[in-house]
């Protein structure tokens, strides 16, 4: 039986429209379904059933990477992507462990503190409507601190690492500065939590957002309409943001979807994106794993 190659080519064409959206509608799906049923939902995120969802994600989005590449040459092994598994182990899990627990612990005393529980949380909204509040909050936060961390040269200092390699793949979701994922996470949990937002609230928004953490810097040829590349965050629009070329990657900054890139002028379309090198120009990282870890004290 021979197979038509335009037909083969235009499934593979229809497949890197459709692989984004089916994963998120699956994850989200199996995320929720999980916390739901643990009888558990205000830790769900410790859930054995969500640490195994985004184990087998994590081996998907692997190899989709080597079956539908944006840049076969990007799955080349080298020496970083060791170091990529090391920042995942020591500042990745670490950073996020370290920075739950303290947040719990700093929540439970901002309340203790309190005449009264704080009533922000717009309880009276449809549940949908409360979820679109969630990314709202999530996504606002998330935005300036992200610029934030690009504009004030210090903070620079701390956040280049991530953007130090020349190649974009799944890896690169881990290669962070310790502190900053601790700050990060602080930051945007905190906020949702000051809010008082409900825990199955909650479980919608941070399924949809872990989803995008975890697909956002993958090797994969995702294509999205030209009109929706300005709704949500894709590996396609995040290109853009890790080019070494500092205008381009002063854009793009946002976590979920790409509205406050909109608003505030910092936008980019992900189709628009031409082979631009990556990486920070002028700046070496060091090979060695710990001599990364201490980068930002480098100029």
């Amino acid at each position: 039986m021979v197979i038509d190659k335009s037909l083969l080519k235009t499934l593979k064409t229809a497949f890197t429209y459709l692989v984004f959206p089916i994963g998120m509608f699956v994850f989200v799906g199996v995320y929720v379904r999980a916390a739901q049923t643990s009888g558990n939902p205000t830790d769900f995120e410790n859930l054995p059933a969500i640490g195994l969802l985004t184990l087998v994600t994590i081996v998907t989005v692997v190899l989709l990477e080597w079956l539908l590449p944006f840049k076969s040459v990007w799955n080349r092994y080298v020496l970083e992507d060791t170091n990529d598994l090391l920042h995942l182990i020591f500042s990745a899990m670490s950073a996020d462990t370290l920075s739950r627990i303290t947040l719990n612990i700093g929540i439970t005393m901002i309340y203790s503190r309190l005449y009264s529980p704080l009533s922000w949380w717009p309880q009276s909204w449809p549940f949908w409507l409360q979820v679109g509040f969630g990314v709202f909050l999530y996504d606002f936060t998330y935005y300036w601190y992200h610029r934030l961390f690009h504009h004030l040269p210090f903070l620079w200092r701390i956040h280049r690492i991530h953007h130090c390699s020349e190649k974009l793949t799944f890896s690169k979701t881990f290669r962070f500065n310790f502190a900053e994922i601790f700050f990060e996470n602080i930051l945007l949990l905190g906020v949702l939590k000051l809010f008082s937002t409900p825990p199955n609230v909650l479980v919608w928004v941070m399924a949809m957002v872990n989803f995008t953490v975890l697909v956002k810097h993958a090797n994969i040829d995702v294509r999205f309409p030209r009109f929706l590349d300005w709704v949500f965050v894709s590996p396609g629009n995040h290109r853009i943001h890790h080019s070494s070329d500092m205008v381009e990657s002063n854009s793009n900054f946002s976590g979920f979807t790409m509205i406050w890139d909109v608003i505030f002028g910092t936008y980019r379309n992900g189709r628009d994106y031409r082979d631009t090198p990556l990486g920070v120009k002028g700046h070496v990282l060091s090979k060695n794993f710990f001599g990364q870890i201490f980068d930002f004290l480098n100029p």
